[in-house]
């Protein structure tokens, strides 16, 4: 909805030339830019959540991001690994 909102005064001003469509798309674009990164940091938050359930055993544990997941050193048994690579979480 927000890209339509600012979609159509964008037309209207390259259409047209009007100043006022110029205007609107400028006080519009901020706000796309702000809804575009609070969009990708929600998405960013729910893979880390997701990620921390499926690896380290859910929301008890302490919380790990993205990039500790591809830089933490495993210490874990042969028997647990296998249980894992096997799908018996």
């Amino acid at each position: 909805m927000l890209f339509v909102a600012l979609a159509v005064p964008l037309a209207l001003a390259l259409l047209t030339g009007s100043t006022v469509a110029w205007w609107v798309v400028l006080a519009l674009l901020p706000l796309t830019c702000a809804y575009l990164a609070v969009l990708f940091r929600t998405r960013r938050l729910m893979a880390e959540r997701e990620i921390n359930v499926a690896f380290f055993g859910g929301p008890d544990r302490v919380e790990t991001g993205l990039e500790d997941v591809f830089t933490a050193r495993y210490t874990q048994d042969v028997e647990e690994l296998r249980a894992v690579s096997a799908g018996r979480y």
